[in-house]
């Protein structure tokens, strides 16, 4: 039995509806109570889903750039430190620091959604990463210009992805 439009319209009906594409799907056969063609109401719950997903895989894929990118500067580091003797490697340890706090602040939007401090850790990898390109270009190396300057592009875009 089909119960009457009016009374899906009640106030009572719709506080208890916790989730509303499940709503949708439930209600998609009474098509009279929004006057809309059912295959029009499960076709816009259907891309609201496939929206959240790929906000989803776009947040995730932002996150990882950004940690692979804080560990391979923490790697970077570490050689640095190990080839070092005297001063730079002084030069090193404190290049250290900064690349092993800024990994630690990577992980957290890896572990939490956290779309706040991912946007913040991706913005300074980028600015990171575009210093490191310039310096590669002022020491007239091709591998150390090349790597950051396809870093750098992979944090812009995902920037752009993440606005």
């Amino acid at each position: 039995m089909i119960p009457a439009c009016s009374v899906l319209r009640t106030p009572t009906s719709l506080k208890n509806i916790h989730n509303p594409l499940i709503f949708l799907r439930k209600m998609a056969a009474y098509s009279c109570f929004w006057r809309v063609p059912r295959w029009k109401i499960l076709l816009q719950a259907s891309l609201h889903r496939i929206f959240h997903l790929l906000t989803l895989v776009s947040y995730y894929i932002n996150a990882y750039t950004t940690l692979i990118s804080a560990v391979l500067g923490v790697c970077f580091s570490v050689g640095a430190i190990m080839a070092a003797k005297d001063t730079s490697r002084t030069n090193a340890l404190y290049m250290f620091a900064r690349s092993l706090s800024l990994a630690c602040v990577a992980a957290i939007p890896v572990c939490r959604n956290a779309p706040d401090i991912l946007f913040v850790v991706t913005g300074i990898m980028l600015i990171v990463q575009i210093v490191d390109c310039i310096i590669g270009v002022a020491i007239k190396n091709k591998t150390r210009t090349v790597g950051p300057f396809i870093m750098a592009a992979c944090h812009a875009v995902c920037l752009l992805l993440s606005i």
